[in-house]
């Protein structure tokens, strides 16, 4: 878990598009890079995951090069769950929003990204 240098949020229970070409994608990105996934739903087991607690105590160690772990979020919660993580409980992350969105963000979403 200490060598964990990307993790991907993944909040939604239900399966969505956003989840789809999550699952898509990590199978490729888990050869190249130490990966684990912030939550359980729909995740293959073959690819590691994390529980927030888990994720929390991961994130307070750096890595064992020096460097900065990268959370990946797609959603406001995720975003939230990131920022909550590194302004209170101190986690060495750089916070990370893809979006795909085909309407303006609400202002709660470019607060957020505002925040990070």
């Amino acid at each position: 878990m200490e060598e964990i240098e990307l993790i991907v949020g993944n909040s939604n229970r239900r399966f969505s598009g956003v989840t789809a070409s999550m699952l898509s994608t990590l199978p490729g990105i888990a050869h190249r890079i130490k990966l684990a996934v912030l939550g359980s739903h729909f995740i293959p087991d073959s690819i590691p995951t994390l529980s927030y607690r888990e994720f929390l105590s991961t994130c307070r160690k750096p890595l064992p090069h020096g460097g900065q772990r990268v959370f990946h979020a797609r959603r406001n919660n995720e975003m939230i769950q990131a920022l909550i993580a590194k302004n209170f409980f101190g986690a060495k992350i750089r916070i990370v929003f893809t979006s795909t969105a085909q309407r303006n963000h609400s202002w709660l979403t470019r607060y957020l990204i505002g925040q990070m």
